[in-house]
């Protein structure tokens, strides 16, 4: 959902006569949709309302009133700093809305548009653009002249593809493109010098673009339930990333220079079918979340002993037979999942872990481990470990 939050415009709503054009604008929408619109004191994405100052409508809220069509009158509403629209059966929208260039957010989610206006790049104004919910298979051409767009919201439309210049949206810093139909990103993406959440899950990605790397400001990088199979080295330029979701793709690998992400602090890569890990995963020190499980690995490097944040570490389902030790020096290790490989024994540190507080197997994997691995568990146990232990493997939370 989107969130709500005050916004520009905010007025002793009312108190004002309006000049004679926004007036009749207002009551020709009150006859479209059959009730007058009430005076508020701000717009949301979800507002039935209107916001007005020195007599002139800048804010207007017709959110689920069941519209069909846009009226074009709307577009002579200059001045009109924020319109909702979201949650009608609008099928196109006038092209006249350039006209609105004082325009800073447009909702248009939940709506049944299958194309964008191609004035819209007049709207240079433009900080937030919602549009999620629609039926988009593309952007127009102008779209990279919204240079000073800020939060763009895409998810859950059709687009295959977008315009040479999206690199253009100097100024974007959250990007949801979740559940679309994007199968390539445009060399230019990494253009985009101010994004810090970017949300491209649920498409049909099979690579990234080089210049990804040119990300700098990014923090937040979800690509998972792609198609992704390998992952370009230029990943290592993310120096500010801090969450990484990869899992639900087809690697075989992660790339040597996942280690200079030092501020790395979540990397969840599970159902894949990585066979190694990096080398410099010994570089990761912020890194508090490793989520690996269902994939190809038969050994897990020594270094891992040296991640001084990791408190979850899910190694389930691999192919693992032996572990590193060191476990004892992962002074932060609070859940480890090591189900569904067929380990010959545990390292006898494991038992000095300070904080592990939950370890999981499967009954067959008990019932095949030495001696000296029961007292590992054993021993655990005793120091208040939960040791879970079943047939059929299951996440919780972790998922």
């Amino acid at each position: 959902m989107i969130e709500e939050r005050e916004q520009p415009g905010k007025t002793s709503a009312g108190t004002e006569p309006l000049a004679k054009a926004h007036a009749r604008v207002l009551v020709e929408l009150a006859d479209r949709i059959g009730r007058e619109l009430p005076f508020v004191p701000f717009i949301s994405p979800k507002t039935l309302g209107v916001v007005t100052q020195q007599g002139k409508v800048v804010g207007l809220g017709l959110y689920e009133a069941r519209l069909a069509e846009l009226s074009p009158d709307v577009c002579r509403l200059e001045g009109l700093r924020v319109l909702a629209l979201g949650r009608n059966e609008l099928t196109v929208l006038p092209e006249d809305l350039g006209r609105l260039v004082a325009l800073q957010e447009l909702s248009i989610s939940e709506n049944r548009l299958t194309v964008l206006p191609e004035r819209i790049g007049e709207l240079r104004a433009m900080r937030r653009l919602y549009a999620w919910g629609n039926q988009l298979s593309g952007l127009p051409g102008s779209f990279g002249d919204l240079a000073g767009l800020e939060d763009l919201n895409l998810y859950w439309n059709q687009i295959s593809a977008l315009p040479d210049g999206f690199g253009n949206l100097k100024g974007l810093a959250r990007l949801r493109l979740n559940r679309n139909h994007l199968t390539f990103l445009p060399e230019l993406f990494g253009q985009l010098s101010s994004l810090a959440f970017c949300d491209l899950r649920q498409n049909r990605l099979s690579r990234l673009p080089a210049g990804i790397g040119g990300l700098h400001a990014l923090r937040y990088l979800c690509l998972q339930e792609n198609e992704i199979t390998e992952l370009p080295e230029s990943l290592g330029a993310l120096d500010r990333l801090e969450e990484l979701y990869l899992y639900v793709n087809h690697l075989r690998a992660l790339p040597e220079s996942l280690g200079k992400l030092k501020n790395l602090r979540v990397l969840w890569a599970f159902r894949n079918a990585i066979r190694f890990l990096p080398t410099n995963l010994i570089s990761l020190k912020a890194l508090r979340d490793l989520m690996l499980w269902h994939n190809d690995l038969a050994t897990i490097p020594e270094s891992l002993a040296e991640l001084d944040a990791l408190q979850h570490l899910d190694l389930a389902e691999n192919q693992i037979e032996n572990l590193p030790t060191g476990f004892a020096r992962l002074a932060a290790l609070r859940w480890l999942n090591l189900a569904g490989n067929p380990l010959r024994a545990l390292p006898d540190d494991l038992a000095g872990a300070p904080r592990l507080e939950k370890l999981g197997f499967d009954a067959s994997m008990l019932l095949r481990l030495p001696p000296a691995s029961q007292a590992v568990i054993d021993s655990l146990r005793a120091k208040g470990c939960q040791v879970t232990v079943a047939d059929e493997r299951s996440h919780g939370a972790k998922q």
